[in-house]
């Protein structure tokens, strides 16, 4: 009998878990003309993390202002500590296919994206720096700042409300690949 008390005893795992799977939306995403976005991580290793973004706009706004896209973000995350927890370091890839006009981003990132509309593809290639605060064992808060390569391929056109095609171009530039603040909710 004590034997199988024994053996009962060792199949019972001891110890916490690790949280293992979060889910987030970055609130700066959010606030650029509406964007919906979410984001799911998954820890892989004690340090590494594996994160897909997916953030989308299908709206043109009053004065023919658009942001309309569809976007695709991978990353990988190495953290300091632990994953969950404090500073981390990630690279990531991006793929956006848009429609933008009449709107001026920060830091003039596109010039003549308010006297024009542009629609094309985008990839990008960046690094970021971010760090995750826990606030309750399912909620945290995270902040992240990245830049990167990116090439757009895209076609012009006149006016942001009408007008014919101007041309097609390729544009290769340095672009924020990360600006967020999110609200992350952890799953164990």
């Amino acid at each position: 009998m004590k034997r199988l008390f024994f053996l009962l005893l060792l199949a019972v795992p001891f110890g916490a878990r690790a949280q293992e799977w979060a889910v987030k939306t970055n609130l700066l995403y959010w606030g650029m003309l509406g964007s919906a976005n979410l984001e799911v991580e998954k820890r892989v290793a004690p340090r590494h993390s594996l994160t897909l973004q997916l953030g989308y706009n299908p709206f043109t706004y009053s004065e023919n202002k658009k942001l309309k896209h569809f976007s695709v973000k991978p990353a990988w995350r190495y953290w300091l500590c632990e994953a969950f927890s404090g500073h981390f370091l990630s690279a990531q890839l991006e793929y956006a296919h848009f429609n933008a006009g009449n709107v001026s981003l920060p830091f003039n990132i596109w010039d003549g994206l308010r006297d024009y509309r542009y629609q094309g593809d985008l990839g990008a290639v960046g690094v970021s720096y971010g760090y995750h605060w826990i606030l309750s064992p399912r909620w945290s808060i995270e902040a992240e700042i990245g830049i990167g390569l990116a090439y757009a391929r895209y076609d012009q056109y006149e006016c942001a409300i009408c007008g014919s095609l101007l041309g097609s171009e390729n544009k290769v530039f340095l672009k924020p690949t990360r600006a967020a603040v999110s609200v992350v909710y952890m799953i164990k």
